[in-house]
């Protein structure tokens, strides 16, 4: 039944895949409980009565993109050029560029009770996460003005790219229960105390290339969404001080089939920062 299962999943799901991507999932880990709280961090009778990460850092970072920049950028990084052979000038074509960071400082849990498995924890962590949408002239440009078809010198709107940022910490607590035997429910509730946030999103774009003396006049218009860096430096915003509070939820449950599959769902960090 098993191997069946597993065939019928690799038949049914497909996905083209350009780098390594990995998470943490029932490894009994501290930085797995707080990201999926259902996950247990103590086994009874086994476990001692209190988990603590005594300061050590734990972290985590992902790097996705895809489009026709892939190329480009792999090669820069491998082979020290760009590649730009699969960029097309012209074509309204873009990039998705998504990077994330969580870096936990503090991580405690206290097994509280042997009826019912309850867990009941305290963290502190720093989150970074980013998303943009990067046409591939954007990248060509990198690489000069060659891979712009002559003759042609102006170009409109080929650079109407937008990014955006934020970075802030959560000091969270959670709580999971062991409900019944195979079935456990876990919630973690966060404080948020926002850092930096920056938005850009260019709406017009043109440049003007002076192919004979290899230079060029770039023109952008849009606007700029910048908050938590006012009168500070970026260290000292780094102290969590909630001039840009916020609050935020995360929901996990677990379940253990006869066969022995887990099955875990998580809703995970749904929330809001008020940045001022």
């Amino acid at each position: 039944m098993k191997q069946f299962l597993l065939v019928l999943f690799l038949l049914l799901f497909s996905a083209p895949i350009f780098a390594q991507q990995f998470s943490q999932y029932n490894t009994g880990t501290l930085y797995d409980s707080f990201e999926n709280p259902a996950q247990r961090t103590f086994i009874p009778d086994s476990s001692k009565m209190y988990a603590f990460n005594f300061l050590f850092p734990n972290f985590n970072t992902s790097f996705y993109l895809s489009g026709n920049a892939q190329a480009a950028f792999q090669s820069r990084v491998f082979s020290s050029y760009y590649n730009t052979a699969a960029l097309q000038i012209g074509q309204n074509k873009y990039n998705h560029i998504n990077v994330n960071a969580n870096a936990y400082s503090v991580m405690f849990k206290i097994f509280a009770s042997l009826d019912g498995n309850q867990e009941i924890g305290f963290s502190i962590n720093t989150k970074a996460e980013s998303k943009g949408l990067i046409s591939d002239e954007s990248v060509a440009i990198l690489s000069g003005f060659r891979n712009f078809p002559y003759p042609n010198n102006s170009y409109s709107n080929i650079f109407n790219d937008n990014f955006y940022y934020q970075v802030y910490h959560q000091i969270g607590f959670t709580y999971r229960e062991q409900i019944r035997k195979n079935f456990a429910l876990g919630v973690k509730i966060n404080a948020l105390s926002g850092v930096s946030y920056d938005k850009i999103v260019i709406n017009q774009s043109r440049i003007d290339f002076d192919r004979p003396n290899d230079a060029a006049n770039l023109y952008l218009q849009g606007t700029n969404y910048s908050s938590g860096r006012e009168g500070k430096s970026y260290a000292q915003n780094l102290i969590p001080a909630f001039h840009n509070p916020g609050l935020s939820i995360s929901i996990g449950t677990s379940y253990k089939t006869e066969d022995g599959y887990t099955i875990q769902t998580n809703l995970k960090d749904l929330g809001f920062i008020h940045w001022n």
